[in-house]
């Protein structure tokens, strides 16, 4: 008795291997059937691999970016942040805020000082005593006098209240 188990565990062994065999081989060479359902992804919804941008060249596979365009996106976000949160923490003056006073020849008085003068708060910018400050000049669509440097702001002067 005990050999005939052992000669059918052998040949039930046997079979199962070719049965496994050939299963995958017949798999490996026959083509998977097209199920009905399926239709081509139109190539206005696909990802590109690439998209040139001013930060460099983005790469992605299947729409997933790669690892160096990943850093290369997080790196220029936290440098504009940073960027944009440096310049919101500068007190400004603009010609189009609100309160702002202009004088009949169209020029700006600006006064830079810890306490605002009486009358003047919409033209005046903080200062902290003790501590240093800078002047920085923005122009927006400069036209020929500034161009050819026939114009250019007054000088800062000195008044004592």
């Amino acid at each position: 008795m005990k050999g005939t188990n052992t000669k059918r565990r052998t040949a039930i062994g046997s079979a199962l291997r070719i049965f496994v065999g050939l299963t995958i081989t017949s798999t490996g060479i026959a083509q998977l059937p097209k199920l009905k359902m399926t239709s081509e992804i139109p190539g206005e919804y696909t990802a590109p691999d690439s998209v040139e941008t001013s930060i460099g060249t983005l790469e992605y596979f299947d729409g997933v970016p790669s690892p160096d365009t990943v850093k290369n996106v997080y790196d220029y976000l936290d440098t504009s942040r940073a960027l944009n949160v440096y310049l919101n923490s500068i007190p400004t003056e603009a010609s189009q805020d609100k309160g702002i006073k202009t004088n009949p020849d169209g020029s700006m008085d600006i006064y830079f000082s810890p306490k605002a003068p009486a009358g003047q708060e919409g033209n005046w910018l903080q200062t902290t005593p003790g501590k240093s400050w800078f002047i920085a000049l923005r122009i927006y669509g400069p036209e020929q006098p500034w161009i050819n440097q026939t114009w250019r702001p007054g000088e800062i002067e000195l008044m004592v209240e």
